[in-house]
């Protein structure tokens, strides 16, 4: 038979269980958003830099920035 503290135990238990996941979790995301987005070697600034490379050659500037344009009726 399970008693009352057996089961406010079990609760708590589980929302610790809940709160360790979440952290691992939430440090493994911030370390692949490092690695594939913000870091200077990141895959997003190598694939720009090799876009600009392809695209506009080695001598000009290129911002990685995306262009607007107005089509007129």
């Amino acid at each position: 038979m399970v008693t009352k503290n057996e089961k406010g135990q079990t609760s708590v238990e589980y929302i610790l269980l809940i709160v360790v996941i979440v952290s691992i979790m939430t440090n493994v995301f911030r370390q692949l958003e490092g690695y594939m987005v913000d870091g200077p070697n990141s895959l997003q600034s190598k694939l720009i830099k090799s876009f600009s490379s392809n695209a506009q050659g080695s001598n000009t500037e290129f911002s990685g920035q995306y262009k607007y344009f107005v089509i007129r009726r």
